[in-house]
């Protein structure tokens, strides 16, 4: 596929050169540290539930028709949250945290006809601006959402955007036939 000008690919292109190198561990620049990427829905009806506290380094992608479940969870995730074909990532009353040493280095991403919902979640990006993408036919829903940093979203495509009751709604960049929902 050719990358343009309003296309999610060349987003996802940069995305998938960053999850497949290693990173240097902290204070060592001898040591590598390989990330570790975790697939929901490498299998048929394959279902991730995390509750309490949770660390991944590296992505999450919620593929085929995973569905990846955040309930009561303290999740800490070193990586991009990429929710792909009919994935499902669902998440309430939950704190997710994606550590950030620059602008932009993590991503939430929905592509194809993919499903996320979080409700009552607080979600940080280490005080930096984060990247969101809703593309196709995928829907985010965002509902009582603590912002603990600044959103700058896109849309391609034909995707529904609903969010209803946050404290920072950030920026939100409407491309194609985007159905997008702003309340409380």
């Amino acid at each position: 596929l050719q990358d343009h000008q309003n296309s999610p690919f060349p987003m996802l292109k940069k995305m998938n050169k960053l999850k497949n190198i290693t990173s240097r561990k902290a204070g060592n620049s001898n040591s590598l540290q390989s990330v570790d990427t975790v697939i929901v829905g490498g299998v048929p009806h394959d279902t991730l539930r995390i509750t309490g506290s949770y660390f991944n380094n590296g992505p999450i992608i919620v593929a085929n028709d995973g569905v990846l479940i955040f309930h009561n969870a303290d999740a800490t995730i070193i990586g991009d949250m990429d929710v792909l074909d009919f994935g499902k990532m669902l998440a309430d009353s939950s704190s997710i945290y994606f550590p950030q040493q620059y602008f932009y280095q993590r991503s939430l991403i929905a592509i194809q006809n993919s499903y996320v919902h979080l409700e009552t979640c607080s979600l940080s990006y280490g005080g930096f601006s984060h990247n969101l993408l809703a593309a196709d036919s995928a829907t985010i829903e965002l509902i009582n959402i603590n912002n603990n940093d600044w959103t700058t979203a896109g849309t391609y495509g034909s995707p529904t955007l609903i969010v209803n009751a946050t404290n920072l709604a950030g920026e939100y960049i409407m491309n194609g036939n985007a159905k997008a929902t702003f309340t409380n």
